[in-house]
């Protein structure tokens, strides 16, 4: 027996005779911690190999049990010591390792009855029935306590084998665990989550050969973007997840990390979503996304214990997002998907205590803070007023969602829903419009919005208050209602709009609270007659009940053959179809921003074209418009068209420019929607329609 192990042995059973209740306290703590560690017990192996700078661990066959081997540093007289004593390590909170308790190896009590120990030149093992012996007391003793010389019959099985598996793996420490609870190590074994390897500082390689069980996990890491972030790639077998890990510039420890697919951020799985210390705790984080920091956690390691030092970390997680979403904001950094973790998140359920979106609401919109603009400034865009419009009223003083960002980031509008960003008000908007010069269509939904809401209760005051608004458009300018006097001045279409979208004694009452005479159209029809865009007429004349069948070959005017997919949404089938077209060099989904539009083409002359996508069982199939995409498709017009889908065997999809001139559209009034029955004469092709359109403006820049 080497002198170190003899030395500790003998100290360490005359402590055990002279205080034998000592030893069964310890033996009892002991059962605790490993109950309180069950299926942790790996994990924690893992933890100590990492600290030891172990770039490799392995967990194999053995005789009598397995093997766990690792290739970092061999241990000094300083860690046989700590690993014998409960509670005694050798690190500390806030250093470089993982571990600082010096409890974690003692978890391990639960897989077998005797551990052998191989690393430099100690070679020793923990035997109870052993210590027992030597102690000449019968009590109940902790298994990691006694170090013990190997025994000759034991040596012969085993040196052979641990000299092999050195020399073939390369590892410097050897642990052999046999009598095995083999139920409970398979169990540990086989379910275990790879994403544990994800925050480890050194540990790249991790393999598991052990009867009919083998897994091999390896991390690589992709090219660093800069100095916050890089991409880490776990591999097993034929899977491979890849991971955008994020780290806080004043913390050595805290990192988020966001599951990646095509370059991009998606949401990870709920079970996944944890904190972090280091390895995997059960908590939620409150977003999908993984978040380590130097927390202190129950004994089990499940539970976080937001004390102090965890508070603080937890709190440099919330800065280092507020970072991110600042730049992002800023147009100082592109992350795509950055915002679908956090919007995603909501429907889940969280700790009051340490959720990550609630912490990171009050640290964004927090007027106390110097580091970052606060978001308090940012409005969302009221479904009643045109994105145009908003972001006009919100130039001034506050902030609008720019269709952009919109764009690049479609959660995003989620999200600040989620934190409570609020929606442009109407008493908001009224404030500013004499400083603003909106569109025809913004005065029309303005004053619209207006008359719903005082229809019941327009005051005599709050009348005189808008009188003094400039909100009538007319041949001469946005004037005043005391300047305007009558609704004959006003511009053509616009009483149309206010009585399309108002009860007219609504519309009546209101003027004539203002002291506005309100003459009603002649005719307050609002059937439209069926009106060609004249660039298309003739095309779409000639696609008289047309059809577009994706088929094995390529159709002229499509540069790739899409790929549908039953499976897909009827937006995520046209987009692909569009993107497909010659002539459309991206498509944007943009149905999650509630715009008025679904997709967001941005054609190679430059132009965009925001197309609805509606999905109907057959092109005779009625269809309706929502009163925003009503709204959207009259102040868009002729780069406004429906992709009309029917999601059949095969695939269809044809298009209809400027829906609100060439269709007849019929208001019913449901929540306000606009109904169609009859558009098969203007059907027309994808691809006849961008040529036809890019044909038309070309001619129209010419002239």
């Amino acid at each position: 027996m080497g002198t170190l192990i003899k030395d500790l042995s003998e100290r360490f059973l005359a402590e055990g005779r002279s205080a034998p209740m000592l030893f069964r306290d310890l033996a009892k703590l002991e059962t605790y911690l490993a109950e309180s560690y069950k299926t942790r017990s790996l994990i924690e192996l893992i933890q100590n190999a990492d600290d030891a700078e172990a770039s490799s661990f392995g967990i194999h066959e053995a005789p009598g049990g397995f093997a766990v081997g690792n290739t970092g540093r061999i241990f000094s007289a300083t860690d046989v010591e700590a690993l014998c004593r409960s509670g005694a390590s050798n690190k500390y909170r806030g250093g470089l390792t993982i571990g600082y308790r010096g409890i974690g190896f003692k978890s391990v009590v639960n897989l077998a009855n005797t551990i052998f120990v191989y690393s430099g030149e100690h070679e020793f093992c923990f035997n109870k029935e052993r210590t027992i012996s030597e102690l000449g007391i019968e009590i109940d003793v902790p298994l990691i306590r006694i170090p013990h010389e190997i025994e000759s019959r034991s040596r012969q099985e085993l040196d052979t084998y641990v000299e092999d598996i050195k020399h073939s793996f390369g590892y410097a420490t050897v642990f052999i665990f046999t009598s095995l609870n083999k139920r409970l190590s398979q169990n540990e074994l086989s379910n275990f989550d790879a994403g544990s390897l994800l925050f480890l500082n050194h540990l790249r390689h991790f393999s598991i050969q052990n009867g009919d069980l083998a897994r091999n996990i390896s991390i690589s890491q992709g090219q660093q973007k800069d100095n916050t972030g890089l991409s880490l790639t776990i591999t097993e077998g034929e899977k491979s997840d890849t991971w955008y890990v994020f780290s806080s510039p004043s913390s050595t420890f805290t990192k988020i990390a966001a599951r990646m697919s095509s370059n991009k951020i998606v949401s990870a799985d709920f079970s996944e979503s944890v904190f972090h210390s280091f390895t995997p705790s059960e908590d939620f984080t409150g977003a999908l996304l993984k978040i380590n920091g130097d927390y202190s956690t129950d004994p089990s390691r499940k539970r976080l214990d937001m004390d102090d030092r965890s508070r603080e970390s937890f709190n440099d997680a919330v800065e280092l997002l507020a970072d991110l979403i600042h730049q992002i904001l800023e147009c100082q950094r592109e992350i795509p998907g950055f915002f679908q973790p956090l919007a995603d998140s909501q429907k889940y359920p969280r700790s009051a205590e340490h959720c990550i979106i609630k912490a990171l609401a009050q640290r964004l919109l927090s007027s106390e803070s110097n580091k970052h603009p606060y978001l308090s400034v940012y409005r969302l865009r009221p479904k009643w007023l045109n994105y145009d419009d908003y972001e006009l009223v919100c130039r001034a003083d506050l902030k609008a969602v720019s269709r952009e960002h919109i764009g690049s980031y479609p959660e995003l509008i989620s999200f600040f829903e989620q934190i409570n960003i609020p929606v442009l008000s109407l008493e908001e908007v009224i404030q500013r419009i004499n400083k603003s010069c909106l569109s025809e269509l913004g005065y029309e939904q303005l004053v619209s919005r207006l008359i719903k809401q005082y229809r019941y209760d327009l005051t005599s005051d709050r009348a005189s208050f808008l009188k003094g608004l400039v909100l009538w458009p007319t041949s001469a300018g946005i004037v005043t209602a005391g300047e305007l006097g009558s609704s004959k001045s006003l511009e053509r279409g616009f009483m149309d709009y206010l009585t399309n979208n108002n009860d007219s004694a609504d519309v009546t009452f209101f003027m004539s609270k203002l002291d506005i005479e309100c003459i009603q159209p002649e005719s307050s029809s609002i059937m439209r007659n069926p009106l060609l865009s004249s660039g298309l007429a003739s095309h779409q004349s000639s696609m008289t009940g047309a059809s577009n069948p994706v088929t094995e070959d390529l159709p002229n005017g499509m540069k790739s053959k899409p790929r549908i997919q039953r499976w897909r949404t009827a937006e995520q089938n046209a987009e692909e179809y569009l993107q497909s077209l010659v002539g459309v060099k991206s498509v944007t989904d943009m149905s999650r921003a509630n715009l008025g539009y679904d997709l967001e083409l941005l054609l190679d002359n430059g132009e965009r074209l925001y197309v609805e996508v509606k999905s109907v069982k057959s092109f005779s199939e009625p269809f309706r418009l929502t009163n925003n995409e009503y709204n959207t498709a009259h102040q868009h017009k002729g780069v406004y068209a429906l992709a009309i889908v029917v999601e059949a065997e095969p695939f269809q999809i044809n298009l209809i420019l400027n829906p609100v001139e060439s269709l007849a559209l019929h208001k019913q009034c449901e929540k306000w929607s606009w109904k169609c029955e009859d558009y098969q004469r203007q059907l027309c092709q994808p691809c006849d329609m961008v040529s036809s359109f890019l044909a038309v403006r070309a001619d129209e820049r010419a002239e």
